[in-house]
C-alpha cells in the first residue's frame, strides 16, 4: 500500500518530491503520467488527476511514529506542488 498523490504540476516535480522522500526517509515511490499503469501499481478507488506518484508507506514499531512521518510526507508532497489524495 502507498501514499498517493496526485496533480503535480510536471513529471520533473514530481521526481523531486520522490527523490527527497528517498532521502529523508529512505522510502522509495514512484511517478506515472499515466492513470490506468498507476491504478494497476496500487488500486484506488477515485479518479487520479495530473501527475501522479505512489511512495512507499514507512513502517515502525509504533504507530505514532508511522503517522508523524506520513504527515511530514504528506506536507512536503503540498511543497512540491502535489496533493495526498490517500492510501
Amino acid at each position: 500500500m502507498s501514499l498517493i498523490f496526485d496533480r503535480f504540476p510536471n513529471p520533473q516535480q514530481a521526481r523531486l518530491f520522490v527523490a527527497a522522500v528517498r532521502t529523508r526517509f529512505a522510502l522509495d515511490g514512484q511517478v506515472f503520467t499515466d492513470p490506468d499503469e498507476a491504478l494497476e501499481h496500487d488500486p484506488f478507488p477515485w479518479q487520479l488527476d495530473g501527475v501522479i506518484v505512489h511512495i512507499d508507506r514507512p513502517v515502525f514499531p509504533e504507530i505514532d511514529a508511522e503517522v508523524e512521518v506520513e504527515n511530514i510526507i504528506e506536507q512536503m508532497g503540498a511543497d512540491f506542488g502535489g496533493t495526498f489524495v490517500g492510501t
